[in-house]
């Protein structure tokens, strides 16, 4: 059982790197219980001259998760933040949510224009935070969730990398890299990424936005590599 945060109530677990290096670079990966995996340390991060931390509170609003950010207690500075920005599928409109943790199915009523400004809104509120305190931010997207409706979930993101793009921050997708196909990679519920399949390729493709961003000017068009995915049969 994971602890509770005295910030939120939430259950609240972090994971930072035993030793500080010093010629490697310290990312911090935040987000909900999408990340167990790499908190509790079940997948590993490819080898590389990055370290990474990680904060993950399950069932969290975007309120909720900035207010994780701006009190999180780090071992060192920072290099890098990247959110695991994603949504709540039952939201109706008042709250954006931040990788919810139990399927749910997706309303017709969620596609309303205002629902998705309104997730925009909590986005761009969370970026703000995480500007606020750090001076680099790379955002990484969703994966498609399997029961719920891939135009809204097509619509949100959108959103999010115009808001992105306002901001100045780089916003990479993944969804290319999970095809609905290959239903392996993904837990029986449809929402989260399977430990042996899924999240091992999430890891690589978080490696590889935070090795952009530290890397690459601004300015240049960035694609994520692409890890081999294959079609469950």
């Amino acid at each position: 059982m994971w602890p509770r945060s005295a910030v939120t109530s939430h259950y609240h677990k972090t994971a930072f790197p035993e030793n500080a290096g010093k010629n490697s670079k310290f990312v911090l990966v935040f987000g909900d219980l999408h990340l167990r995996s790499l908190v509790d340390g079940y997948v590993q991060m490819p080898e590389g001259d990055l370290r990474f931390g990680y904060s993950s509170t399950p069932g969290a609003y975007a309120a909720a998760l900035r207010k994780e950010v701006l009190n999180e207690t780090l071992p060192e500075e920072l290099d890098l933040v990247v959110p695991r920005w994603g949504f709540n599928p039952q939201h109706s409109g008042q709250e954006s949510r931040a990788l919810t943790t139990t399927p749910h199915c997706c309303p017709g009523n969620n596609l309303s224009n205002n629902t998705i400004q309104q997730a925009g809104k909590e986005f761009a509120s969370l970026i703000c935070s995480a500007q606020g305190r750090w001076n680099k931010v790379v955002v990484i997207d969703f994966p498609n969730r399997l029961k719920v409706e891939f135009l809204y979930q097509d619509m949100l993101r959108q959103e999010y990398h115009r808001v992105a793009a306002s901001m100045n921050v780089r916003y990479l997708s993944t969804v290319d890299h999970f095809p609905a196909r290959s239903s392996d990679l993904w837990c029986r519920d449809g929402v989260h990424l399977s430990d042996d399949h899924g999240m091992p390729i999430f890891a690589q493709l978080i490696w590889c936005a935070a090795y952009f961003q530290l890397n690459v000017p601004q300015g240049i068009k960035t694609t994520l590599l692409h890890p081999d995915v294959h079609s469950a049969e």
